[in-house]
């Protein structure tokens, strides 16, 4: 791995990808056929609301500020909604009805490639986090694999957390015992891809069904991009493991889900009839480690967090993100400081905040944007504040 490579896979310290939602600025193409190869349980949703509100979650008897893109193509506000199929039993998870999320920001060309590989389900829903990009639309109301699309407009880009709860509350309010598959824009599924997602569902890890489940993904080239995500609170380590054992055998598809620290937003699936109730990010992240802190806080209220046993999605790597390089670096830095100090302990957090900025004084001359970036997202942070940079900044685009 060069060290450009390097750069693009770290958050500030050693072993410490920035991998969740990065990328390239022109999407290359993705050759499929290579990637082929290649307990104390928590309490359910009406003895959570405290801890979700303290988490920065949404509650999910809100009434929905989003706006709802109607079958008749008017748009029109969200209206508080009740479950409508709370009564329904599902014997086994293959059974259960099964959701397709992403959140839209100016990809909607991303997403048209996506919709093209989806396979069978009951909706896709795609939050549209840059409500001015009217383009996104035209996917309103068409069906991939058996699901229909919804358009729900953020009242604005808030986040990708935040964008994911809106997605998530809504299909909550409408199937409380789905799975919910929340994919990246710039990725494509592989095939058979669903089918083994509810085979993983079928098993127990540890004795546990699966709350939460991610994949393996892959870059355009083949190689593995993410796999299992590993944290170490005491040095502040949060990195990712790039190899799988197997990947290209007929063995490999046997496998089984294993258990995991964290998974990649890029890739998630909730089960929510395990969950008991709407999962939500924290809102403090508006960009990385949001994937990082709902899957440590699951993790310690007794939940199952597990990893495919095989790549299932391929991915543009950061063609969103690096269109903006200076917001990327901020959003980074303040998540990863936020993780650490929520997470991690106090000796962690004091030599990733050193490390970063010692890196953000190096790069001045090299790389100013990321220099930059750095040091806003440190500033921010020692602020104290409780609110990602751009709510308070104008770091959403360059």
């Amino acid at each position: 791995m060069t060290s450009e490579q390097a750069a693009n896979r770290q958050t500030g310290s050693p072993n410490m990808p920035e991998a969740t939602h990065e990328a390239k600025e022109a999407r290359p193409q993705m050759d499929l056929s290579k990637a082929n190869q290649s307990k104390e349980r928590e309490p359910k949703a009406s003895e959570l609301k405290a801890s979700e509100s303290k988490a920065g979650g949404l509650d999910i008897n809100i009434e929905y500020s989003a706006t709802e893109h109607s079958a008749t193509g008017h748009s029109a506000a969200a209206h508080r909604l009740q479950p409508d199929v709370t009564s329904q039993q599902w014997s086994s998870p293959s059974e259960l009805p099964l959701y397709f999320l992403s959140v839209n920001y100016y990809s909607a060309a991303l997403l048209s490639d996506l919709m093209h590989t989806l396979e069978s389900n009951q909706g896709v829903v795609i939050v549209n986090n840059s409500p001015s990009d009217r383009s996104v639309h035209g996917l309103a109301q068409q069906t991939y694999a058996g699901g229909q699309v919804t358009v729900l407009d953020a009242p604005g880009n808030d986040g990708f957390g935040a964008g994911c709860n809106l997605g998530l509350q809504w299909i909550y309010a409408r199937s409380p015992n789905a799975l919910v598959w929340l994919i990246n824009p710039d990725t494509c599924l592989m095939p058979n891809a669903v089918n083994a997602i509810r085979q993983c569902f079928q098993q127990q890890v540890h004795d546990q069904n699966i709350a939460i489940l991610g994949t393996p993904v892959l870059d355009a080239g083949g190689s593995v991009w993410f796999s299992a995500g590993q944290f170490n609170r005491w040095t502040g380590s949060v990195s990712s493991s790039t190899k799988i054992k197997s990947v290209k055998s007929k063995a490999a598809t046997r496998g089984r889900p294993t258990s995991t620290q964290w998974v990649s937003g890029c890739s998630i699936v909730f089960n929510l009839g395990e969950l008991g109730h709407c999962p939500q990010f924290d809102n403090t992240y508006f960009l990385y480690y949001e994937d990082c802190d709902l899957c440590e806080r699951y993790r310690q209220k007794g939940y199952i967090v597990a990893i495919a046993p095989v790549p299932l999605v391929v991915h543009a790597v950061s063609s969103i993100t690096s269109r903006y390089p200076s917001s990327k670096y901020v959003h980074a830095t303040f998540s990863k400081l936020t993780f650490l100090r929520r997470h991690a302990t106090p000796l962690a957090l004091g030599l990733n905040l050193i490390y970063l900025l010692a890196q953000s004084i190096i790069l001045r001359f090299i790389k100013p944007a990321v220099a930059r970036g750095r040091w806003i997202g440190i500033q921010h942070f020692l602020r104290g504040s409780r609110t990602h940079p751009a709510a308070a900044s104008n770091y959403r685009s360059e």
